[in-house]
């Protein structure tokens, strides 16, 4: 900022500067539930002054909850939990979790496009009861489609979120290839995540001394 020209440089707390930005007086909650954190934060805004009571926070977040539908829900599709047969003998096993656990997870997704999990998917193909999963898993890695994958998540679990069902649509992966998210599924599988976050906006009213009917305005930010 100072290279730019600027000779006044202050940074305010983001609370802070979203209090502010509503105006008005009275006691706020900010609301910021973000990709990896959920923030609350209580401000007293009177006049001109705005005054931080409380502030606390959790790491989950909405890229949690996509992910926890993603292994639900699209892994599956790719060769999550299915049977990779033996090289030697008739024996099989489960193809392994870790490298599923990463591609569902927006900050890990870059780094399962490497070349020796490229080379172990395509002989998981050849050995797999079930080849389909394993070739389009190969396609995602080649085509680095994990970034897309989540997106498609996201908003099949925003569709959902307002219907009976909604579709993960994955036709980037392959033509016609969806994965059905009903509602009820919705709501069970991130129910203990919501919980968590609305203990927290709870536990950030017991510190400040408050009741829900104290707070005059909520804000959400993020």
């Amino acid at each position: 900022y100072r290279l730019a020209g600027f000779r006044a440089v202050d940074f305010l707390p983001e609370p802070e500067a979203a209090a502010m930005a509503v105006g008005g007086t009275g006691r706020i909650l900010i609301v910021d539930i973000g990709g990896g954190t959920s923030d609350f934060t209580i401000c007293e805004r009177a006049g001109d002054q705005t005054r931080i009571l409380v502030s606390e926070g959790i790491r989950l977040g909405g890229t949690d909850f996509d992910k926890q539908l993603s292994l639900a829900h699209v892994m599956p599709l790719l060769g999550y939990e299915a049977e990779i047969g033996n090289e030697i003998g008739d024996g099989s096993g489960t193809a392994p979790r870790a490298p599923f656990h990463d591609l569902a997870s927006w900050e890990k997704i870059a780094f399962v496009y490497s070349a020796q999990f490229l080379r172990d998917v395509r002989k998981w193909e050849r050995l797999a009861k079930d080849p389909v999963l394993f070739a389009r898993l190969g396609e995602v890695l080649e085509a680095h489609l994990g970034h897309d994958i989540a997106y498609a998540v996201e908003a099949g679990k925003i569709a959902a979120n307002g219907a009976s069902a909604a579709m993960i649509e994955l036709g980037v992966v392959e033509k016609g290839l969806q994965a059905e998210l009903s509602n009820a599924a919705l709501q069970a599988e991130l129910f203990g995540g919501a919980q968590a976050i609305a203990d927290c906006a709870g536990e950030t009213l017991r510190k400040a001394g408050m009741q829900p009917g104290d707070i005059d305005r909520v804000v959400f930010g993020g």
